[in-house]
């Protein structure tokens, strides 16, 4: 066949194309999956935070050993995915000073607790809850970090570990505080 036969031949050219293309495609499907996967975990992280401060705003009383349960609902709310090593969840009752001023003072009613993981910094509560009180009253406070593994098989380079952080703030519904106590009257 000659030079020019050869160019005018089509044969094979969507098979090439199939080629070139086909590896990009596998990307972007493979990109799109691990972003909704991100996006969910995200979501769950929102949910459980919401979860432990809602549970925690509805008792008139925490005990210590109560804790242990809001751990357990958040891991329910969290699945797919687990609670595990790289997970930190805590709950705290901030309370507003006579100047109106958050604090986790003991003497005034707050505490602040980790349910799991590293403890956060008191500061992180106490940004959380500046400008939602009056003097007396409190906010119980819910913050969970959950980072999402590394990517794992083939894909593993394209992805490093992505953090979920998330907060949840609410006014306690039966009175002004919430108190911990070793067990509940």
């Amino acid at each position: 066949m000659s030079r020019a036969g050869l160019r005018r031949d089509r044969r094979g050219a969507a098979a090439l194309e199939f080629a070139l293309l086909a590896p990009l495609l596998l990307a972007l499907w493979v990109g799109a999956a691990e972003t909704t996967r991100l996006l969910l975990a995200a979501s769950k992280a929102a949910g459980a935070a919401q979860t432990v401060a809602d549970l925690a705003a509805q008792a008139r009383c925490l005990a210590e050993g109560d804790l242990a349960d809001y751990r357990t609902a958040a891991a329910l709310v969290m699945r797919p995915f687990p609670l595990g090593d790289g997970t930190r969840l805590a709950l705290a009752n901030v309370v507003f000073d006579p100047a109106g001023e958050p604090s986790l003072s003991a003497a005034l009613g707050g505490w602040r607790r980790t349910l799991s993981g590293a403890p956060f910094p008191d500061s992180d509560f106490l940004a959380a809850a500046r400008g939602l009180g009056e003097a007396g009253s409190g906010v119980v406070v819910a913050r969970l970090r959950y980072t999402h593994p590394a990517g794992s098989g083939p894909f593993s380079a394209l992805r490093a570990a992505v953090p979920a952080d998330q907060t949840a703030v609410l006014r306690p519904r039966r009175q002004r505080l919430v108190p911990l106590m070793a067990a509940c009257p």
